[in-house]
């Protein structure tokens, strides 16, 4: 967890946090987080 008490972890070299919102739109995954950070996700087939 990071200083605020919120779950945070580093997956594959990238910091990942939980996400608001996740919705896909013409086949792509897209991704609404709380903060100001960049996160890249990928979806499984």
């Amino acid at each position: 967890m990071n200083k605020n008490g919120e779950d945070i972890w580093i997956e594959n070299g990238k910091i990942v946090t939980p996400v608001k919102t996740v919705h896909f739109e013409d086949d792509e995954l897209y991704v609404e987080i709380e903060d100001f950070t960049e996160v890249e996700v990928s979806a499984i087939d």
